[in-house]
């Protein structure tokens, strides 16, 4: 599986993952993020599990377990734009909490000492 990129216009791209170390992945991401964005969060959006079928528990299988990575900022910047996409998979509809920005939906597993982000 490689990373993939939602935008605010629902355009869907995919890139190969990133080498190198976290720092250079988080740079990697916040550059595809866009807006600025200086920090990743990592969001759990339960709609992707529910309805499109991944795996919420971590497992060693390669695409298997996704995540959502949003400007951790988002909603404090003027000027972002609502991400449908994302609003729809964090259930926005039921407790109003809106996804701002570009995501990414990126692979997820457990490393040697940490959760680590992977294709």
């Amino acid at each position: 599986m490689r990373l993939i990129k939602v935008s605010t216009e629902l355009e869907i791209s995919d890139y190969e993952f990133p080498v190198g170390s976290y720092a250079e992945q988080n740079k990697f991401f916040c550059k595809l993020i866009g807006n600025n964005c200086d920090t990743c969060e990592q969001v759990l959006p339960s709609r992707l599990y529910t309805v499109l079928g991944h795996e919420f528990n971590l497992t060693n299988t390669p695409g298997e377990n996704v995540c959502m990575l949003v400007d951790e900022d988002g909603l404090l910047k003027t000027g972002m734009k609502l991400n449908i996409l994302g609003c729809f998979l964090y259930r926005t509809d039921e407790h109003l909490s809106p996804i701002m920005g570009n995501v990414l939906l990126v692979g997820r597993r457990w490393g040697k000492m940490a959760l680590n982000f992977v294709e």
